[in-house]
């Protein structure tokens, strides 16, 4: 996660006990058909805004996710 830790500007902390049981039950996940159509699917939209272009130099300041479930956006479902 290296592409992670240069585009915070920082190291990347490390997992909790929890995180990491959390984001091996993701990974164990199946496939997701991606033939299904939008209509039938859910998918996340993420937005992120940086201090600048060059991510050698600038930092991520903002991030923002919304679910789209069915072709509809799920306000309850989204993070700011």
């Amino acid at each position: 996660m290296a592409w992670l830790a240069r585009l915070l500007g920082r190291e990347v902390p490390a997992l909790t006990a929890e995180q990491a049981a959390r984001l091996a039950a993701w990974r164990a996940l199946p496939e997701p058909d991606m033939r299904a159509p939008i209509e039938a699917s859910r998918y996340v939209v993420v937005d992120v805004e940086s201090s600048g272009l060059n991510i050698h130099k600038d930092r991520l300041i903002a991030i923002g996710a919304v679910a789209v479930v069915n072709g509809r956006i799920a306000l309850n479902d989204g993070l700011d």
